[in-house]
């Protein structure tokens, strides 16, 4: 048993199938899973009739300190503290030989790992594989800005992860769930940024076990597009980069996308549009149309006014416990 899964709210849905369906359909012969929290019998229905993903109802799993959880983090900082947690509960319970996670806002775009893998027990990648950027002023300022990002942000991207079944890999989600009971706040003034930064320790405690995946087109994002391009072959798309590299694009992470309003890339900073990088067009319009299609509008607007309520509610807490 092969296993693919993601972790997503109500208000994710859509976002969640869609990279299900890119998966099955690149990756053929895995199962899959929707770990879904703050459900309700709308969200189980559209599930099941979907059919693609086994649904796993967080609440009914017993994570650790979940209660806890659900009140002191944000919806954010909840669904990125359940990763590790998801991971570990698939690994003891159906016990695949290999499990895959990725975000929900990422689509499949070709078959992962054709090669042979290094004899590793845990995959990552990070934000950037080189130091060397496309000779141009918009890609020299995007690294500066990326890398006191990185700083803050962590040097791995927690989008992706890919696990073995071993004791290794098994002990690397316990220590992970472990730290985010209470470190996954999205708060870089007091040293945390929810899962991701947690990850920069991974080399440190897992350093023979882990591999960190440097093909170039593995997690192409707004953030490395200052090293890498893509560039279409036979109706397929391949990323190249800057130090002259290539490969297909295996996913594509839509981090920060608006599908409404502004046709940017990211809500994020980034210096580059669709203007100066044409292939994008392509790509996210097709991404844009199959979240619509998987229910996109549905889903947002039935929780959007149940998630700003929770919001403000958590805002005005906050701006109490500071004393005003």
């Amino acid at each position: 048993m092969q296993v693919v899964f993601t972790v997503s709210s109500p208000s994710h849905i859509a976002q969640a199938k869609t990279l299900i369906e890119s998966a099955l359909r690149h990756n053929p012969g895995y199962t899959a899973f929707i770990c879904l929290f703050n459900g309700d019998s709308f969200c189980i229905q559209q599930l099941e009739e979907f059919g693609l993903a086994r649904i796993i109802e967080v609440e009914t799993v017993g994570v650790e300190s979940y209660e806890k959880m659900k009140q002191q983090y944000t919806q954010f900082e909840l669904s990125t503290a359940l990763k590790p947690h998801m991971a570990y509960h698939i690994l003891t319970t159906y016990a695949p030989e290999h499990l895959v996670y990725l975000d929900a806002d990422i689509q499949v775009l070709h078959k992962w790992f054709e090669h042979e893998l290094p004899d590793k027990d845990i995959f990552i990648t990070s934000h950037s594989n080189s130091n060397i950027v496309w000779d141009d002023n918009v890609a020299e300022r995007g690294r500066y800005l990326l890398e006191r990002s990185i700083l803050r942000g962590g040097v791995y991207n927690s989008g992706f992860f890919y696990l073995k079944n071993t004791p290794v890999a098994t002990a690397f989600a316990k220590w992970w769930k472990g730290v985010l009971v209470d470190g996954a706040y999205n708060n870089v003034a007091i040293g945390l940024f929810t899962d991701q930064l947690w990850l920069n320790f991974a080399p440190v405690y897992f350093g023979d076990n882990i591999h960190v995946v440097k093909e170039p087109g593995y997690n192409v994002a707004y953030w490395n597009l200052d090293e890498r391009d893509l560039e279409e072959v036979d109706n397929k798309y391949v990323v190249k980069t800057a130090e002259g590299k290539s490969g297909p694009l295996v996913f594509f992470h839509y981090s920060g996308y608006r599908f409404t309003g502004d046709s940017k890339l990211t809500v994020y900073e980034c210096l580059y549009d669709f203007e100066s990088r044409p292939l994008l067009v392509g790509l996210f319009r097709e991404y844009r149309e199959a979240v619509l299609r998987n229910g996109y509008l549905i889903f947002s607007e039935k929780y959007k006014l149940k998630l700003s309520i929770k919001k403000r509610i958590k805002q005005k807490i906050k701006w109490i416990g500071k004393g005003n």
